[in-house]
């Protein structure tokens, strides 16, 4: 039963912790050069393949943290 308790006091933790994440990545994003950054990674083979992946994980995290709220 404790381990239930630990868990479901983890979860304010990691509402807080998505929430300083989600505004860290907007600040950032914000930021013209970093765009511009993100703009070329997209654009090279080798590392575009991984950004539909790294989308569909940040929705699927956001998914399950909305829910957790």
């Amino acid at each position: 039963m404790s381990r239930v308790w630990r868990r479901l006091r983890a979860i304010p933790e990691l509402l807080g912790a998505y929430s300083v994440l989600q505004e860290d990545v907007r600040a950032l994003l914000a930021d013209p050069r970093v765009r511009q950054a993100v703009r070329r990674l997209r654009e090279d083979p080798a590392v575009a393949r991984a950004f539909p992946r790294l989308s569909a994980e940040w929705r699927a995290l956001s998914q399950a943290v909305d829910r957790l709220r």
